[in-house]
């Protein structure tokens, strides 16, 4: 399975109070956090790797991480981006764990649901396609 790249080090900005109070990706949705459902689809599908670009300034979104992912088995790589520039350069942050091949990139900020992603991350891991 083709390792994830998950996206959280955005400011949350646009959310106002709620934005400087949690990580996008930790705001709940139901019972769980975006972080923890994007974590189990994955982990549903069969990721063993796991990236997550952060911001520096907080550990929550990699704590957060690794409890999610307690007894998977999963890798897990957290990585700071110290200065925010933008979603390319912190996607590129992540290429020294990635071993030169496809990988899904995920916004943390983003609902992603199991069947919404199966068909997509069958095609790139299996040549099928570059990108989805």
């Amino acid at each position: 399975m083709i390792p994830v790249v998950i996206l959280t080090a955005g400011a949350g900005a646009r959310l106002g109070e709620i934005g400087r109070l949690f990580p996008k990706a930790l705001l709940p949705v139901g019972d769980r956090t975006l972080l923890e459902l994007h974590l189990r689809v994955f982990t549903g599908l069969g990721t063993k790797r796991f990236i997550i670009v952060t911001d520096p300034s907080s550990d929550s979104v990699g704590e957060a991480a690794k409890r999610a992912l307690e007894g998977s088995g999963a890798e897990l790589f957290v990585v700071p981006q110290s200065e925010r520039r933008g979603i390319g350069h912190a996607a590129s942050l992540a290429e020294p764990w990635l071993d030169g091949g496809p990988f899904a990139l995920v916004l943390g900020d983003t609902y992603y649901s199991q069947p919404d992603l199966a068909g997509a991350v069958k095609a790139v891991a299996g040549g099928g396609a570059d990108a989805v």
